[in-house]
C-alpha cells in the first residue's frame, strides 16, 4: 500500500525498488533458481525473447511441470518475433525444447541460446553505406 504513494522513480517511469531494477531482480532470480521471483519480475517487466528462453530453462530445471507450456508460448515467439527463422531452424528449436524434459537439458540449453546467438548477430549486421561521390 504504501509503495502505490512513492512515485515511480526508474528511467521507464516504473518503480525502482530497494532490491534493484526489475531486470536486475529477474537476472539474479534466474541466477539462484527462484521461480516464484523470477514469475514475479517477469510478468512486471514483459520478457525480451532471450529472457522469456532463461524462464524456460528455469522451468526445466526447477519446475518441469511448468516447462511444457512456456517451451509452447516461447516458440510462437520464437517463430513470430525471430529473424531469419526457417523451417529447419524452427525443428532444431522445438527437439531442442522437447529434449529440456527428455534428459539432455545441458545440450538443449546450449543449442537453444546458440540459435538466439545466432539470430542476434545477423540481425545486428551493419549494413555498408552508399557513398556519395563528390
Amino acid at each position: 500500500m504504501l509503495a502505490s504513494l512513492i512515485p515511480p522513480s526508474g528511467p521507464t517511469g516504473r518503480a525502482v525498488t530497494a532490491q534493484g531494477h526489475p531486470r536486475a531482480i529477474f537476472k539474479k532470480a534466474i541466477e539462484r533458481g527462484n521461480v516464484l521471483v523470477a514469475e514475479a519480475t517477469a510478468r512486471e517487466i514483459g520478457l525480451s525473447l532471450e529472457e522469456a528462453l532463461q524462464l524456460v530453462l528455469l522451468y526445466a530445471a526447477y519446475e518441469p511441470q511448468k516447462l511444457e507450456r512456456a517451451a509452447l508460448r516461447w516458440f510462437g515467439r520464437y517463430l513470430d518475433e525471430g529473424e531469419g527463422v526457417s523451417l529447419l531452424k524452427a525443428q532444431v528449436a522445438l527437439s531442442a525444447l522437447a529434449e529440456l524434459r527428455a534428459g539432455e537439458r545441458e545440450a538443449a540449453e546450449r543449442l537453444l541460446v546458440g540459435l538466439l546467438d545466432r539470430m542476434a548477430k545477423a540481425t545486428t549486421k551493419v549494413q555498408p553505406h552508399c557513398q556519395r561521390r563528390s
